[in-house]
Order: C-alpha cells, then sequence, then structure tokens
C-alpha cells in the first residue's frame, strides 16, 4: 500500500514539474509598453510610435495604423520589426487633439495579437509654408521709333543742291545767242559795206 502511495505522488510531481516547465511555451505574447504611452499627453508632435511586447514578434499579416483627430491616417510607410519592439514612423503631425494607435503583430508561435491605445498632442504642430512667388517683372518699356523727319533734315532737302548744276542751262543760252550775234556781225558787215560801193559806182 506505501509502496502505490509513493508511485502515485512521484507521478503527481512529475506532472506538476512537467507542466511548470512548459508554462511559458504555452503563455501568449503580449504588449508590454507604448512611446508615447497610452493616454498620455505631449506637446510636441513624435516622429514614431513605439511598441515593445514581451517575446519576438513577427512582421507578416501585421500593421500599425495612426489615426488623427481629423480622421486621417498619418503612419508614414510599413512598420519596423526588431525583435520584440514594433516601431512606426509617423508624418508630421498637424492637429491636436487625440491620436489613435491600432495594432495588429503576430507572435512567435503564430498566435495573432492586437489592440488599440491612444495620445492627446495639446498643440498644434506647424505645416511647412508654401514657397512665396515673386511678383512679375515689368520689362522696361521702349519707345518706337519717330516716323517724323527731323528739323536739320527738313532744312536740308528744302536747299537747292550745292553743286550749280541750275545754271549750267542759262549758261548755254547765253553763249548760243553770243555766237549768233558774232556770226551776224561777221556776215553783215562785209554785206553792207559792197551794198554801200555798188550804190557810190552807179
Amino acid at each position: 500500500m506505501r509502496v502505490l502511495q509513493r508511485i502515485v505522488v512521484l507521478i503527481v510531481a512529475g506532472l506538476a514539474m512537467t507542466m511548470g516547465a512548459t508554462a511559458p511555451a504555452w503563455a501568449h505574447n503580449e504588449l508590454v509598453s507604448t512611446t508615447p504611452e497610452d493616454k498620455a499627453n505631449v506637446a510636441s508632435a513624435p516622429t514614431a510610435v513605439t511598441l515593445e511586447f514581451n517575446d519576438v514578434v513577427g512582421k507578416r499579416f501585421g500593421f500599425v495604423s495612426v489615426t488623427g483627430p481629423d480622421g486621417k491616417q498619418w503612419n508614414e510607410g510599413a512598420f519596423q520589426v526588431e525583435g520584440s519592439t514594433v516601431t512606426q514612423p509617423l508624418r508630421t503631425l498637424e492637429p491636436a487633439g487625440a491620436y489613435t494607435v491600432a495594432w495588429r503583430v503576430v507572435s512567435a508561435d503564430g498566435h495573432p495579437i492586437s489592440g488599440t491605445f491612444a495620445f492627446t498632442l495639446t498643440a498644434a504642430g506647424t505645416t511647412s509654408a508654401p514657397p512665396t512667388t515673386a511678383p512679375p517683372t515689368t520689362a522696361p518699356t521702349t519707345e518706337p521709333p519717330s516716323t517724323e523727319p527731323s528739323a536739320a533734315a527738313s532744312v536740308g532737302s528744302s536747299a537747292p543742291p550745292s553743286d550749280g548744276s541750275a545754271s549750267w542751262p542759262m549758261m548755254a543760252g547765253g553763249l548760243v545767242l553770243g555766237a549768233f550775234v558774232l556770226v551776224g556781225l561777221v556776215v553783215g558787215i562785209p554785206a553792207l559795206l559792197r551794198r554801200r560801193r555798188e550804190s557810190s559806182v552807179s
């Protein structure tokens, strides 16, 4: 009888030791902390949210989504996994208010886990001002060249030519007239003398 009791005690002890040794392997992964912390008030916009788990997680079939008070998504690109740490980059947060982070990851044992947390941005972020464009410069206006003749050109156009070409006809006429007079004298004087001689003889 005592031998049977000892056998039962050994079996129970062995089962307890086995269950105790395998208990961590049966435990599921869980979220340990976040940055920013859940329900935290932050004065400056974070550039990323970080989730820390108690065991390594996988990247497949997971996501991290950050929704702002305006209903828009503010996560930038895919999340990054390093062991048990998950980091989700963010765009520059602009509106002040509550931001909700929804997440889902897969544990090393293949069990998916998910959850949400939130933080509040107390001051609105600054937006980059659009580039200013310089006003268009006005090209200098050039006056069109004047089509009216200048005073000097007007005077010059009304002046007679300076080479004396207009006096040549008058000179030529005087020479011809003088020639006719000279011929008349040469021919007329002998004829007149001849007539006087004939009249005296008769």
